[in-house]
């Protein structure tokens, strides 16, 4: 929940009318979500947001679900292929129209073991408060 508002970046970058799956660690209700989500990312269109809870009762944060919330993101695609990334993972404003350009939808077709592999960059913060 702490990362909730990173989800207004993604929407901004991956489109806000292209599909996205989201698994939250929560004691919040579906609907209280929802509301929070319009509250911290506007941009966010819930049409194409598929969203999954996992309630946090009982389960310490040392126990942090991060595999059972990954699967449960994924069991909620809808499209034959998809891009994993933590909420974290910012990604270029152009790669969806990259990974959606005609020349890599050819090459994804020739071959169904073909990934495409996204650098991943990190930057040294000016603040040491996050």
């Amino acid at each position: 929940m702490h990362r909730l508002w990173m989800l207004h970046h993604h929407c901004q970058r991956w489109g806000s009318n292209h599909f996205m799956s989201v698994a939250i660690f929560t004691n919040s209700t579906y609907d209280d979500l929802v509301l929070q989500i319009q509250e911290v990312a506007p941009g966010c269109d819930l049409d194409y947001l598929t969203i999954q809870i996992i309630p946090a009762t009982n389960i310490p944060i040392a126990n942090y679900p991060i595999n059972s919330l990954r699967n449960l993101a994924i069991a909620g695609v809808s499209t034959s292929h998809f891009l994993y990334a933590d909420i974290d993972f910012f990604g270029n404003f152009e790669l969806y129209d990259i990974l959606h350009s005609s020349s890599s939808k050819h090459a994804f077709s020739q071959d169904p073991k073909l990934a495409a592999v996204i650098p991943a960059l990190a930057y040294k913060r000016a603040c040491a408060d996050e």
